[in-house]
């Protein structure tokens, strides 16, 4: 019998061992953000972008094209289009497409106002799409009842919903509804990733750059026509402070010398290896940028993770 304990307590020390070296491997190997994208460990949803090994703007840029949206705001005569670029051109200039793939009457009525900003996806799965972007760029959306619409980089067009949004700290999540593009469509998507702000520290002279896209004109959004409009360049600079107190804004911001166009509030700042450091909020003409922070608007996500 002394024997038969000997053998099961050999049998046990065994397993014991087993599931030791078991957990082992398993926390060393959740460190590697392939493999726990593979089995589904990842910060955010969605297919991430490509993080460099070294810094690289141009490569970058060419890895953050797919995160890029651009977003249209569509108000009545009587709404103060508050954004970065308001229409100002020939009302008689649209005409309707009897094809469209949009046919809300915000975009095919030439009588109502637009205006545009940019954003980013966020994280995505096969329901949701969450977009981040300015809260001054969609604010008509939450004050004037105005009509908001994304454009992706594969061209799908979509309606959004506003999901959180801060106006003290120029932040809003954007949700969209993922059925608006087909499953190889949404395969095409990826979303930013942002830098571990815990762990890691930004520093002045840092290499930086931010995304243009073209203006797509209404014309362009009610025939669908699209593609290649989005993220066609990219403007380069360095970081002058990580953290900076901007009066006019009334918050820290990530201060950068680097231009920026009318229309680009709202997307990202990345580094040069890819990562997401800041939400791009206004410029000057001097070639100076200033950014959300990354903390302000991982705080304002959190809001939506819960609940609040």
């Amino acid at each position: 019998m002394s024997k038969n304990i000997s053998q099961q307590a050999k049998k046990i020390s065994l397993s014991v061992f087993l599931l030791g070296i078991f957990v082992f491997v398993a926390i060393i190997t959740l460190q590697f953000d392939d493999f726990k994208e593979f089995i589904g460990f990842s910060k955010n949803k969605g297919t991430p972008m490509t993080i460099l090994d070294e810094p690289d703007l141009g490569a970058s840029f060419e890895n953050a094209k797919q995160t890029m949206v651009q977003i249209h705001i569509y108000t009545d005569l009587s709404g103060s289009v508050y954004s970065d670029a308001s229409y100002t051109g020939n009302a008689d200039y649209y005409t309707l497409d009897s094809n469209s793939q949009v046919v809300d009457p915000s975009i095919t009525d030439p009588s109502i106002y637009g205006s545009f900003g940019s954003g980013c996806i966020w994280e995505y799965d096969e329901n949701t799409i969450l977009v981040a972007t300015n809260y001054h760029v969609i604010s008509q959306v939450v004050t004037k009842n105005a009509l908001g619409y994304v454009v992706f980089y594969n061209g799908v067009i979509s309606e959004f919903t506003v999901e959180a949004f801060d106006d003290d700290a120029d932040c809003a999540f954007l949700s969209v509804d993922s059925s608006c593009m087909d499953e190889d469509e949404l395969k095409q998507l990826r979303c930013v990733v942002p830098y571990d702000c815990q762990t890691t520290v930004l520093s002045a002279e840092e290499p930086m750059f931010v995304i243009h896209s073209k203006e797509i004109m209404r014309q362009d959004l009610v025939s669908g026509n699209t593609t290649g409009m989005i993220a066609d360049t990219s403007y380069a600079g360095y970081i002058m402070e990580p953290s900076v107190y901007v009066s006019a804004l009334l918050q820290d911001m990530l201060y950068c010398r680097c231009s920026a166009d009318a229309g680009m509030s709202g997307g990202p700042t990345f580094d040069a290896y890819g990562h997401y450091i800041g939400m791009l909020t206004g410029a000057t003409d001097q070639g100076e940028t200033v950014s959300v922070l990354l903390s302000d608007v991982e705080e304002i996500y959190s809001r939506i993770q819960t609940g609040q």
